[in-house]
């Protein structure tokens, strides 16, 4: 019975940090395609060429958590 309430336990605490990066994700890939232009000078880029490279760098986070919802 303890180690069926072990289990129980690391799942749970486990579907938390997994969560937590899913959340975290999501924040990053909706701030990368809404506000771009805090983000080129970290990837020494610049113009609408780079805007518009960073905004899909946003989508791609966001489509790489695709998976984990389903």
């Amino acid at each position: 019975m303890e180690s069926i309430m072990k289990r129980s336990w690391i799942r749970m605490v486990s579907s938390g940090l997994i969560g937590l990066v899913f959340i975290i994700n999501i924040q990053a890939g909706i701030d990368f395609f809404i506000n771009p232009d805090h983000f080129l000078a970290a990837y020494q880029i610049d113009g609408v060429p780079g805007k518009a490279a960073i905004s899909g760098i946003g989508l791609l986070f966001l489509m790489w958590n695709i998976p984990c919802c389903c």
